[in-house]
């Protein structure tokens, strides 16, 4: 899927659990990581927007695309780290990288979330596809219109 398509879902879960974050700052700290970790998979990729820096690129040699860092390995160790720092930086950090993970399992290229194991997750959803347009669509509507009945 494409970088928007994971935004957008990570904006539909953002404005439904926003609720159950407290505070300001910790809302501002939750969002701030659910949308860094929605960029977080695809630095395995040299044609992502965070992946296309140059400073991933000796870490792309190593690894392949959907595969390692595309796996809820990959996800617990680095938020191991991040839950030391936040608790509330945690679960952002789980949530945005999470959605990632679960939307690139109905992608048609599939991804091994289960990594090292070699099972394959995929799905009917064509990259830039009918499908995605409206998992895009679908998404951005249902929240924006959460959105506004918060609001008003």
């Amino acid at each position: 899927m494409l970088i928007r398509t994971h935004l957008a879902l990570s904006f539909l879960a953002v404005v439904f659990l926003i609720d159950f974050v407290e505070g300001n700052f910790e809302k501002f700290i939750f969002v701030l990581f659910v949308f860094f970790a929605t960029f977080i998979p695809d630095i395995d990729s040299r044609n992502s927007k965070l992946g296309s820096f140059f400073i991933f690129r000796p870490f792309q040699f190593f690894v392949r695309h959907r595969d390692f860092v595309h796996s809820f390995l990959f996800m617990f160790l680095i938020s191991g780290f991040i839950f030391l720092i936040s608790k509330i930086a945690f679960y952002g950090f789980i949530l945005g990288f999470g959605l990632h993970l679960i939307a690139d399992c109905f992608n048609i290229s599939g991804v091994r979330i289960f990594y090292p194991l070699k099972i394959k997750f995929r799905g009917f959803v064509k990259t830039n596809g009918i499908f995605e347009w409206l998992i895009f669509s679908l998404a951005i509507i249902l929240g924006i219109w959460i959105l506004g009945k918060k609001i008003f």
